[in-house]
């Protein structure tokens, strides 16, 4: 048969694509192949590598899958190919007769030129195939220049249906095998037995005339270059496996996360530098409630989200990530985080140490202000207020008290903590002072630096005469303390008297800035806690000479630790010698009961097969706020940590210490991480632990050990250093071990060791001795750490090397007489009546004291009508003052109360003595007055003269509202019965004369008036 143009449709048979061809369908074919008429016999078997007949096979099982699906679905609307204009698109010269398809009934023609071996004109099939559009239509040459790309391009695919046409014919595979599913490449055996059988049918058919070519092995060249290329991927491999392992011998083991457990509060790190950023991952907090971050001593903790709030809501879970940059606010040393709920109270803490370039410096106290204060000149009566703020020059927190040696003159706070400044109030009062200048000396004590003295004086001038209403208000300064989450502090009374000759109309209005830098930071962001001040009244009237007492009430309860301030604000009426004075209130704040402990991260060093790292102890103690004595216990996140004891009691100042171990046999080489959560009441202590376990180095190489882990010491101010301690480094390899020290000790260079290093043999000791030098310290906690580097010989890193030794130093402060629970009395009785109650003051001593404490009181003037029980005593000092008003007269009374301790080596205690001011005011009792001593009538007969007042009143302490009452000795006089009236100014009643009866004459009668 002639040789058919290309594209043209014809009979024949389509011979199998030769395998040898390599690379795209597109690109490889480019000729049409020979399709000539011959008999009919099976097609021969491709004898190219095996690979291609597997691929032939799957070909063609899958061609047969689509001609059936062609024949199945017929009617369908084809695409319309032209959509894709102006781009040259193939797909619709393509028809499903141009694949191979042996199995499908019909014929296709190709032209080409026959392949060699394979006779012409041999169908695989003896059904006749239809007729195909020619293969060589596939590579058409491109459009050329000047073509139509956008005309109507014929529908070559009439088969093929839109995906949305849902209605066809049945399935013709129904029950039967779908190729399209079940196509797989046939095994060695299913493909030899395949080739086995084409071979057969080729041989019967006589369509092989050339013996079959033998299959020739691969080259030597070839050999050589496959077996490079397996080396390399050996080689790419191990690269890899080793990266694995580098990954999981360094990177952390993360623990399984309990599922339930106290409100914690881990940190991403517990040692951190300058600019670094830290995230606080807080657990197991209530659900939904929002959490206070602070630091130290109430000093807010800024977020880098959420504005730089410190105020954050967990979630659902009760959980939350917070990023906290640790920017120049932050100082060099040891920190304490804490977070706690704003609704449940209950504290979560953790310890954050900041380093930097060389020691911090440490805490130091500083007044900001003048040498000398100066309040001023005022009447008497009046009070003067003016600020003063304490700053902490250093690092770390100030614990501070202070004392006035003048009555007059007051604090409030009278004491506090605080990490870089608070600011407080100094009042003058000058009431019941005498007119003439006055001065007064301010001392205040702390635990980092000597007695700081600060002078203030003060000028009083005379009351004018007939001043009218004088506005006075005493105490100028009040304070009070609660405990965060608890009972309201006891109301204290305050005094509002007039001293001037009229009568007193007084209101009272609150002041609570919440702007201040002492206040707590969540103050506006609740918006609760904004009344937190408040009296039992609010207004009055006072009448001349005269007192009023009032009680301020405090509601703590919804405040979280701080120091509040607020401001009364007393006005009187218009004509007030001095319409507005003040007096300011103090409220601090301690946080709840909870534990402290030494150190906030925990390191250990170990390598597999060895013993176990030794112990490291952490020092636990009660924080101040803790009455009596305290539970606690330790609870460890993972099984390989362990805390010994794991619970115990504190009680007071003293202090216990636990250790805690690792057990590492059977762990893997690799980072460990876990958490011991020390629980206490409402609180809870996080402590960060980590382990290294290293992978066993080679028999002839140094392993270091180093025990003890930890080391404490304790120190009295001025008292010397303490004893220096040993620390053993033992080399249990096979290799010698040479080590040196890195010390890195906060705030001063208290810390220094000897040797810094050294050698040791293998399986022998070494010692490292460890010097404190408490010279110039301040009381308080001191961080150190000793780290050990271990090399070989060779300078190479021993294994079990670093081995960090964590130093804790405890400098306690002397012996110190706290502020006493009252630094003013005021006792109030009516002249003539019973005495007013009994009062208690109570002091009590902190610090370094040898014990049994002597104390002894004073006071003032000796007044008979003040007297003290007991005068003094041992131990706990509590006073129970008494004030008699026995042969007194109405009026103002004062003095004060000197309070001084020694301890039992009678060194007097710091802050002694300790002042508290009396005042006790007599109050007149009420009596009446009746200014009008009598009232004349006259008439004529039968008839009644006009009514005539009656003016009374009722000086003196009265009780509100007074009742009168009129009575008459003769019934022609005829006075209202009773009445009542405010007991302020006087009263005024009508009083008639009925004398219509009366014959003419002159009448006496009596009026007797009585409350």
């Amino acid at each position: 048969m002639a040789k058919e143009p290309a594209g043209t449709l014809g009979s024949g048979t389509m011979s199998p694509e030769r395998s040898e061809v390599q690379g795209d369908a597109l690109e490889r074919i480019t000729d049409p192949h020979p399709a000539v008429q011959g008999p009919i016999t099976p097609p021969p078997v491709d004898l190219g590598p095996p690979a291609a007949t597997f691929a032939d096979q799957a070909m063609n099982r899958l061609n047969e899958a689509v001609q059936h699906i062609t024949d199945a679905d017929g009617n369908r609307r084809a695409p319309r190919a032209s959509r894709l204009s102006p781009m040259r698109d193939i797909s619709a010269d393509i028809q499903r007769e141009s694949t191979p398809m042996p199995s499908m009934p019909g014929e296709i023609q190709r032209t080409g030129t026959p392949m060699p071996g394979i006779p012409v004109n041999s169908p695989r099939d003896n059904t006749p195939l239809p007729a195909s559009p020619d293969i060589s239509a596939i590579t058409r040459p491109p459009s050329q220049p000047g073509e139509d790309l956008s005309r109507h391009l014929p529908d070559l695919w009439p088969w093929l249906q839109d995906s949305d046409t849902g209605e066809h014919a049945a399935d013709l595979w129904t029950n039967h095998t779908d190729p399209l599913i079940s196509r797989r490449v046939p095994t060695s055996v299913e493909g030899a037995a395949i080739e086995a059988e084409d071979i057969r049918r080729a041989l019967a058919s006589g369509a092989i005339t050339a013996p079959l070519p033998a299959l020739r092995a691969p080259s030597r060249r070839v050999r050589v270059a496959f077996s490079i290329l397996i080396i390399l991927n050996i080689l790419a491999l191990t690269g890899i496996i080793g990266t694995l392992i580098s990954v999981v011998l360094i990177h952390p083991h993360r623990s399984a996360t309990s599922q339930a457990g106290p409100p914690t509060l881990t940190l991403s790190s517990n040692v951190v530098a300058l600019g670094q950023t830290i995230t606080l991952h807080i657990t197991h907090f209530f659900p939904s409630t929002r959490v206070l971050l602070t630091h130290d001593v109430q000093e807010p903790v800024q977020t880098s989200g959420g504005a730089g709030s410190s105020l954050v809501k967990v979630d659902a879970n009760g959980n939350v990530n917070v990023a906290v940059v640790i920017d120049n606010t932050w100082a060099l040393g040891s920190h304490v985080i804490q977070a706690e709920d704003v609704t449940t109270r209950y504290t979560a803490s953790a310890t954050l140490q900041i380093t930097g370039a060389g020691p911090s410096r440490p805490p130091h106290f500083l007044i900001d202000g003048p040498a000398t204060v100066d309040m001023g000149t005022d009447y008497q009566a009046t009070n003067t207020i003016q600020t003063l703020t304490l700053h902490n020059m250093g690092s770390g927190s100030i614990s501070w008290q202070g004392s006035s040696d003048q009555p007059w003159l007051m604090l409030s706070p009278p004491q506090g903590i605080f990490s870089a400044y608070q600011t407080i109030s100094i009042a003058g009062q000058r009431a019941n002072l005498k007119p003439g200048n006055y001065k007064a000396t301010l001392t205040f004590f702390s635990h980092v630096s000597p007695a700081q003295h600060l002078h203030v004086i003060m000028t009083v001038r005379p009351l004018p005469a007939n001043a009218g209403p004088i506005l006075e208000a005493t105490p100028a300064a009040s304070s009070f303390t609660a405990t965060d989450g608890g009972a309201d502090p006891t109301p204290q009374p305050l005094t509002v008297a007039n001293p001037g000759t009229r009568p007193l109309n007084w209101s009272l209005n609150m002041s609570m800035p919440s702007s201040q830098a002492t206040q707590s930071s969540y103050f506006h962001a609740l918006g609760t806690g904004a009344n937190w001040l408040n009296a039992d009244r609010l207004s009055g009237v006072i009448a001349p000479n005269s007192t009023s007492v009032i009680h301020l009430l405090v509601h703590s309860r919804y405040l979280l630790p701080g120091v509040y301030t607020g401001t009364l604000v007393f006005n009187g009426q218009r004509g007030t010698l001095d319409p507005v004075q003040n007096a300011v209130v103090s409220l601090t704040i301690e946080p709840r009961c909870g534990l402290l402990t030494s150190l906030g991260n925990v390191a250990f060093t170990t390598v597999v097969g060895q013993s176990n790292p030794g112990n490291q102890t952490v020092n636990l103690t009660a924080t101040s706020s803790c009455p009596g004595t305290i539970n606690w216990q330790a609870v460890s996140s993972v099984s390989w940590l362990s805390i010994t004891p794991a619970n115990g009691q504190l009680r007071g100042a003293a202090s216990t210490i636990s250790a805690i171990g690792v057990n590492a046999l059977g762990l893997k080489a690799g980072i460990y991480s876990g958490t011991i959560a020390f629980v206490t009441g409402q609180n809870t202590q996080t402590v960060t632990v980590r382990l290294m376990v290293q992978p066993p180095p080679l028999p002839t190489a140094p392993i270091m050990a180093a025990s003890p882990l930890s080391l404490n010491f304790n120190s009295t101010q001025g008292q010397g250093n303490p004893p220096s301690q040993d620390v053993t480094i033992t080399n249990t390899g096979g290799g010698i071990l040479r080590w040196h020290t890195s010390v890195t000790a906060l705030l001063t260079n208290w810390l220094n060791v000897s040797p810094s290093g050294g050698t040791i043999a293998p399986t022998e000791t070494g010692q490292l001795m460890v010097n404190i030098n408490t010279s110039g310290l301040t009381p308080g906690t001191y961080l150190g750490q000793i780290t050990l580097y271990g090399t070989d010989r060779h300078g190479v890193s021993a294994a079990g090397s670093p081995q960090v030794l964590a130093v804790n130093l405890q400098v306690l402060p002397p012996c110190a007489l706290t502020q006493p629970s009252l630094s003013a009395l005021a006792f109030s009785a009516v002249q003539g009546g019973p005495n007013p109650q009994k009062q208690s003051v109570t002091l009590t001593a902190s610090g370094t004291c040898n014990w049994p404490l002597q104390w002894s009181t004073s006071v003032s003037g000796a007044p008979a009508w003040l007297t003290l029980k007991p005068a003094s005593g041992p131990q706990a000092i509590s006073v129970e003052v008494d004030a008699s008003i026995a042969g007194l007269s109405a009026g103002t009374y004062t003095s004060h109360i000197s309070i001084s301790a020694t301890d039992s080596s009678g060194i007097p205690a710091q802050g002694s003595p300790q002042k508290v001011s009396v005042t006790l005011t007599v109050l007149p009792p009420c009596t009446l007055q009746v200014p009008t001593a009598s009232l004349a009538f006259t008439t004529p007969q039968g008839s009644s003269p006009p009514g005539q007042g009656l003016t009374f009143n009722a000086p003196g302490n009265c009780v509100t509202p007074v009742t009168w009452k009129l009575t008459s000795d003769q019934s022609w006089l005829v006075p209202p019965a009773a009445g009542t009236f405010d007991g302020t100014g006087s009263a005024t009643v009508q009083v008639n004369v009925n004398s219509g009866t009366l014959a003419p004459g002159t009448y006496n009668a009596q009026i007797t008036v009585s409350i």
